[in-house]
């Protein structure tokens, strides 16, 4: 992933899209087969997102 910033105001939301690869600018690895993704929900193994939070914004 590439970095980049972004200020979310109070009540607006972030949206998360997962993706094996970008077509147009990568070859997939295995070129063969079905790509899988996991995202794991049980508490022993929970897939998360962390995100860093600016509490004062000038």
């Amino acid at each position: 992933m590439y970095p980049t910033s972004v200020l979310l105001r109070k009540g607006h939301g972030i949206r998360v899209a997962l993706a094996g690869a970008d077509a147009s600018l990568f070859e997939r690895y295995p070129a063969e087969g079905t790509p899988k993704l996991t995202v794991y929900r049980e508490a022993q193994r929970a897939s998360y997102l962390d995100l860093p939070v600016k509490t004062h914004v000038p």
